[in-house]
């Protein structure tokens, strides 16, 4: 008798399994349920190593759990088994984007997505154009993108947000206003979208609305737990010096010579006060230019007036405070915490000394120069 050779190809329970994998692992990602995520996802793979959708799942894990980096070779992974997966495109130029600042990348993806995307995927498309056009400092295309954006409602709010995003970047702030507003209203995008409320009614000189919104997001986010990557406070101080030690010349001096301390979060004392709630990195002292107050109305009054310097002082650093949960917010992944706090020193060293645009793109995109004085 002879045997009958099996068939070479999965069975439909198989692909029963693949399909609700797949769909369990797209839901627990929604909910933010990271490990049993992934534990759908390496299902998937288990089943068919060569999934496209399954590699795309789980490079949207792991961006979400803060690893761009392994998260975009997922989606060009997904690419390479499936050159037309317009999903995988969309993620990969969305990290690009967020938190890689890769830009220029972003908007190949999104090229080749444009060739074959379908008209449902054309808003994630144009946002994210637009939001890479913004990084590349192409304002006017970033302008025309946001023009052939179709007009909300949309189905999922976190897309009124990020339009309310690009429509802060982009000065558009009536727009931006009406968008961040919708967008408050949603659970899931409420903070964010007060955040960024609270912005642009501080440009508009409400300063009341401003700091409602601000001590808002400070309320919630000062509750918030720490992301699952993020380091050790010696780690993180650690990585603080690395970022210092890049600093040339004199600034670099002076601010490794200044005194650092560590927090969670700016106190609330500071937001009242007007401080940015999400703010990274804040000098103490007296910066460039400052109007400083002097005592006056004689012995014992306590008053103090504010007197105009005709010539700016020299700026005297004497704290550096760096708030932790604020620089893993903007780094997104234990992987890009140098990177940010060393821009975020650079900013703020931009504002504290008065540095002019050209000394600040130096700090930021130069190469070293050399081993910086102490």
């Amino acid at each position: 008798m002879v045997e009958e050779s099996p068939i070479d190809m999965e069975s439909p329970i198989d692909m029963d399994e693949l399909t609700a994998s797949l769909d369990r692992g797209w839901d627990l990602l929604g909910r933010g349920e990271l490990l049993a995520a992934r534990v759908s996802a390496e299902r998937v793979l288990e089943l068919e190593p060569e999934n496209p959708e399954g590699h795309t799942l789980l490079g949207a894990i792991v961006a979400a759990d803060g690893d761009a980096e392994e998260a975009l070779e997922l989606f060009r992974h997904a690419l390479e088994v499936d050159p037309e997966y317009v999903d995988a495109m969309i993620y990969a130029a969305d990290v690009a984007v967020h938190p890689l600042r890769q830009y220029a990348l972003a908007l190949q993806y999104l090229d080749e997505a444009a060739e074959i995307a379908t008209e449902e995927d054309q808003l994630d498309l144009g946002l994210l154009r637009a939001e890479a056009q913004i990084g590349l400092g192409e304002l006017e295309h970033a302008r025309r993108a946001v023009e052939r954006l179709p007009p909300p409602p949309y189905a999922d709010p976190a897309n009124l947000l990020r339009l309310g995003r690009v429509c802060v970047d982009l000065e558009q702030y009536e727009r931006a206003k009406d968008v961040l507003q919708q967008a408050s209203e949603h659970p899931g995008t409420r903070i964010d979208a007060l955040y960024f409320l609270g912005m642009v009614r501080d440009i508009d000189g409400d300063l009341a609305g401003a700091q409602q919104c601000f001590l808002e997001v400070h309320a919630a986010e000062d509750t918030q737990q720490a992301p699952s990557w993020a380091v050790s406070a010696e780690d993180f101080a650690a990585l603080l010096e690395q970022a210092l030690a890049r600093l040339p010349g004199e600034l670099g001096g002076q601010l490794r010579a200044a005194p650092r301390f560590f927090r969670a979060m700016p106190p609330v004392e500071l937001v009242v006060e007007g401080l940015d709630p999400r703010v990274p990195v804040l000098f103490a002292g007296r910066p460039a230019g400052v109007v400083q107050a002097e005592p006056t109305g004689g012995p014992g009054n306590g008053r103090r007036a504010r007197r105009k310097i005709e010539a700016p002082p020299q700026p005297l650093l004497t704290a550096i405070f760096v708030y932790q949960r604020n620089v893993e917010r903007f780094a997104g992944g234990a992987e890009g915490l140098g990177e940010e706090l060393f821009r975020a020193l650079v900013d703020e060293s931009a504002v504290f000394f008065a540095l002019s645009s050209e000394e600040t793109e130096r700090l930021l995109g130069g190469p070293d120069d050399g081993a910086p004085s102490a």
